[in-house]
């Protein structure tokens, strides 16, 4: 099962680490999309599993040419998350990560079912969950 996995993963480049792009290869394994009616912003989130049994979290917002870029790299040391954007890290427990998520992406608790089992199924395959 695990070479089919493998089998599965691309190369990717994606903007909004430190300065520049993080270069990896893994698989997409789920995206959430929301527009925001007031103020017409799109928050895209898509959610990665690398060859090197991490997680990241890539999320584009913003409305026309003005979008932020953020994206954070997951990874399990001990019973600990480390979260790492390039320029700063944190670790902390899997269930106060599923939190701070939540909060980085806006999510409202009318969203939080459909990307709580995203954000499960990352933590799944770091072995957290």
């Amino acid at each position: 099962m695990a070479t089919d996995i493998a089998e599965n993963f691309e190369e990717f480049s994606l903007p909004g680490y430190r300065d520049g792009n993080l270069n990896f290869r893994g698989r997409q394994f789920a995206e959430f999309s929301d527009l925001d009616k007031d103020s017409t912003e799109l928050m895209r989130l898509r959610l990665f599993h690398t060859d090197d049994n991490k997680v990241i979290y890539h999320i584009v917002s913003g409305a026309g040419a003005a979008k932020e870029r953020r994206l954070y790299v997951l990874s399990l040391q001990d019973d600990l998350c480390l979260v790492d954007n390039g320029r700063q890290s944190l670790s902390l427990p899997p269930r106060q990560l599923l939190s701070l998520a939540y909060a980085l992406c806006g999510v409202d608790a009318a969203q939080e079912s459909e990307l709580s089992l995203a954000l499960q199924e990352g933590l799944r395959l770091l072995g957290a969950a």
